[in-house]
C-alpha cells in the first residue's frame, strides 16, 4: 500500500520477484535492491520486463549468488548510476550506451552493433570502467569512437585482452597496438590496468607523449613483448604492479609508495628518476618469481 517508496531493500525468492516489483510504483522509485532468500544456484533468475517501465530508477543492485537474466529494453532505464553487484547484469544489457548517467560499467566487447565498443561513445558520467575482449576491436578508429578521452569524471580504467586468442595471429600485435593507442583516456585518469596486451610498444600517451600526468596506479599484466618501461614521465605515480612481464628488462620510475614485481625472470634493472632514491617513499615491495 505504500505507492510513493523511493528506497526499497527487499528480501525475495526465485518466485517472487515478479510480484514483488508489480506492487511498487516506477513514479517514485530511485533505488531497488534485492536480498535472495533460498537461492538455488542451479536455477535461473528471469527479472521481469515490467523492470524496464522504472525509468527513474538511479541505483539497481540485482543481488548476487545466482544466475540472472536481464529484461529486453533494460537500456531504457536512462536515470541508472550504479547497478551492483552482479556482474552479469551489466554485461548482458543490450545497447548499454543509452545508459549515459551510468558512473560504473563492465563492458565485454562483442562482435554485434549492440555490443559494440562504439556504444561506449557517450557515457560520459564513467567514474570507474572495464573493457574486456579488446582482441574483437579492429582499427584504431573504432577504438577512438569510444571517446574514452572525453571521459573527463573516469578514475579507474582496466583495458583486457584474451591473450590466448592473439598469439595465433601474426597481425595481432600490430593491430593491437593501434587500438590501445585509440584508447587515450582523459587526462584526469588515477589507475590504469591493462592485461594480456600483445604489442611490442607503449601507447605514445603513456610513453613519449604522456597526457596521464595525474596517474597514481598503474597495473600491467601478461604484456609480454615489453622490453623496457620509462616510467619517469608519471611524477604522481604512487603505486607500480607489474605481473608475468616475461620479457622485461628494464624499468625507470619515479618515486614510489607500492613497488610489486611478480613472474619477471629478465628483469635487470630497477632505477628510480627524479634525483631520489627509489626506496625513500616506499612502503611496500613484493619481489616474487
Amino acid at each position: 500500500k505504500s505507492k510513493s517508496l523511493r528506497v526499497v531493500r527487499i528480501y525475495v525468492t526465485h518466485d517472487d520477484v515478479s510480484p514483488t516489483i508489480s506492487f511498487l510504483n516506477p513514479c517514485h522509485l530511485r533505488y531497488l535492491e534485492f536480498v535472495w532468500a533460498n537461492v538455488d544456484l542451479r536455477k535461473n533468475i528471469v527479472l521481469p520486463q515490467v523492470l524496464t517501465k522504472f525509468y527513474h530508477l538511479q541505483f539497481f543492485n540485482a543481488g548476487i549468488g545466482s544466475n540472472i537474466s536481464v529484461p529486453t529494453s533494460m537500456n531504457s532505464l536512462i536515470n541508472l548510476r550504479n547497478i551492483g553487484p552482479h556482474e552479469k547484469v551489466l554485461l548482458e544489457i543490450a545497447g548499454v550506451g543509452k545508459l549515459t548517467s551510468l558512473q560504473g560499467l563492465k563492458f565485454k566487447v562483442r562482435i554485434d552493433d549492440e555490443f559494440d565498443i562504439n556504444q561506449l561513445r557517450s557515457m560520459n558520467k564513467l567514474v570507474t570502467l572495464e573493457i574486456s575482449r579488446l582482441e574483437n576491436v579492429k582499427t584504431k578508429e573504432q577504438a577512438s569512437g569510444a571517446r574514452l578521452i572525453d571521459k573527463e569524471y573516469l578514475q579507474e580504467l582496466s583495458l583486457s585482452w584474451n591473450d590466448i586468442s592473439v598469439v595465433l595471429d601474426p597481425c595481432a600485435a600490430r593491430r593491437t597496438e593501434d587500438v590501445l593507442e585509440g584508447l587515450q583516456p582523459h587526462e584526469n585518469l588515477k589507475s590504469l590496468h591493462i592485461s594480456g596486451y600483445s604489442g611490442a610498444n607503449l601507447p605514445t600517451w603513456l610513453a613519449s607523449n604522456v597526457s596521464v600526468k595525474m596517474l597514481r596506479i598503474l597495473h600491467l599484466e601478461k604484456c609480454r613483448e615489453w622490453q623496457i618501461l620509462r616510467l619517469e614521465m608519471l611524477p604522481f605515480l604512487r603505486k607500480l604492479k607489474l605481473i608475468r612481464m616475461w620479457k622485461l628488462t628494464e624499468i625507470s620510475i619515479p618515486s614510489l609508495e607500492e613497488l610489486i614485481l611478480i613472474e619477471m625472470p629478465r628483469l635487470e634493472k630497477c632505477l628510480g628518476t627524479y634525483g631520489k632514491e627509489l626506496t625513500s617513499d616506499l612502503r611496500v615491495m613484493m619481489i616474487k618469481g
